[in-house]
């Protein structure tokens, strides 16, 4: 079966289970209670697969919120790879000026905008 996930290059000497691949099920395990942000600035890293039985969140998406991450920063459309950087290090810079996490990610917007 073929599951959203993440892949990484593996660690050097890495184990039979470092294999780069972090599916959906393996993010589930994770407790991420005390991650205040997580961020997947991947193009449509939001959007469904497209079944008509699917939410309208992708499983990778799913699986962070099972694993209780706080915050999930995450985009529903296609979006170039450095005005990502952009939008998430300003977002982040905002919020660490203490403001409300939405309105740090609407702010960085308006600016990179």
């Amino acid at each position: 079966m073929v599951e959203p996930g993440l892949v990484f290059t593996p660690p050097p000497g890495a184990l039979p289970g470092d294999d780069g691949y972090l599916a959906a099920s393996e993010i589930v395990g994770i407790n991420l209670t005390s991650a205040e942000w997580m961020i997947l600035s991947a193009c449509n890293t939001a959007s469904p697969s497209g079944k008509l039985s699917e939410i309208g969140l992708s499983g990778l998406l799913q699986a962070f919120l099972y694993a209780s991450a706080q915050s999930l920063l995450v985009t529903h459309l296609s979006v170039f790879d450095d005005i990502a950087t952009m939008l998430t290090v300003k977002a982040l810079e905002f919020s660490k000026a203490d403001m409300p996490r939405a309105e740090a990610q609407q702010t960085a917007m308006r600016e990179v905008r």
